[in-house]
């Protein structure tokens, strides 16, 4: 059986950004299911405790590495799977490298590269491009949730594997059917929070303006999270998602290939009628039938309203699209898939979604 070692932001110590179903779990539990030995590392929970206190200092860091580098001796997994570990250096997984030659490192992202038709998306693009361009040199593989190919440019060229990382659907984590209940407490849900304007309809709107034509539509009960009432985490988020028909699927871009904020894996696995830009490309993958597409903001607001008063059709989209998310996208398969990845057994037409983008 082979060990993998999996390094992210496990979120034992700080509640804040406590969630339930986030990637880093359903990575593990993919891995696991697919008969792996799996080790979970929390790094900014470990930084808090080795700085004597409790907050992320630079003595933590240098304590975090040391500890981090001496435990994986230790282990001695055959993989690394990383995934938005600040606090590991790069200095730190290289010194991994050298001492345990046959070790596979992969990172996994779940934040935009490319901001598409948005610029006030493009400053954090170009942050995290730059986190994931630091690691670089110890990983053998990549992989994020686009898969756009013009957005690799500062990765090509340098002998390693870059693939697309779908939002992970966990059925251990997202255990709500929906489309089996009637007369929901509220019928639209759209989590969102007013930094900066959102990618909709080709172009940068101001939250507080979507959230308004929205709750201008007749008889629509409405919740948004983060805007209108506390963003929810852990449990409360699930249960206001058990509570819901229909969401709206609006990250801060909308217009790269494939790219998506992890709320479309909670939306469809938890079987709400999900709204989404044709612009995405997911319409590639899902039909009018599994997921409701728009173009404009006068086609959404129709569309809500719509489902809103035919509620067979909404069950009937809703079921059919959760179906067709958790086939594709399940922990299972998706741990399947950077397994495959990392021990170079990849067989890119066994996906049914695309994998490699260059290497």
């Amino acid at each position: 059986m082979k060990r993998i070692l999996h390094l992210s932001n496990f979120t034992l110590l700080k509640l804040k950004g406590c969630a339930t179903n986030s990637m880093q779990t359903k990575i593990s539990n993919g891995l696991i299911r697919n008969g792996y030995a799996v080790f979970q590392y929390s790094d900014r929970d470990m930084c808090r405790i080795f700085s004597l206190t409790g907050h992320m200092n630079k003595l933590g860091r240098y304590r975090t590495n040391k500890h981090f580098l001496e435990y994986t001796l230790a282990l001695k997994p055959d993989a690394l799977v990383i995934g938005h570990a600040d606090v590991i250096e790069t200095e730190t997984l290289l010194e991994l490298k050298s001492r345990l030659p046959d070790l596979r490192i992969l990172e996994w992202n779940f934040d935009g590269i490319g901001a598409g038709s948005n610029p006030y998306f493009e400053a954090e693009c170009s942050f995290n491009v730059h986190k994931l361009l630091k690691k670089f040199p110890a990983v053998d593989a990549l992989l994020v949730t686009t898969a756009e190919k013009k957005y690799f440019k500062p990765f090509m060229g340098r002998g390693k594997t870059i693939a697309f990382l779908p939002n992970i659907v966990d059925l251990s984590l997202e255990t709500e059917r929906n489309f089996e209940k009637s007369n929901l407490p509220y019928d639209f849900i759209f989590p969102c929070r007013p930094k900066r304007p959102r990618h909709f309809c080709g172009k940068p709107v101001q939250i507080e303006e979507i959230v308004q034509q929205i709750t201008q539509l007749p008889q629509l009960k409405t919740i948004f999270p983060g805007f209108d009432s506390p963003l929810r985490e852990a449990a409360a988020y699930q249960d206001i998602l058990s509570q819901t028909a229909m969401g709206l699927n609006l990250s801060h871009t909308n217009d790269v290939y494939l790219y998506s904020s992890d709320r479309l894996a909670h939306f469809m696995g938890n079987g709400l009628l999900t709204f989404v830009d044709k612009r995405t490309g997911y319409k590639d993958l899902f039909n009018k039938n599994e997921m409701v597409f728009y173009e404009e903001p006068s086609e959404l607001y129709e569309k809500i309203l719509f489902y809103r008063k035919n509620d067979t059709e909404r069950k009937r989209i809703s079921q059919a699209g959760h179906e067709k998310y958790v086939y594709l996208f399940n922990e299972k398969r998706i741990g399947k898939y950077l397994s495959d990845i990392l021990f170079d057994q990849l067989i890119p037409t066994d996906y049914p979604f695309p994998t490699l983008i260059t290497s």
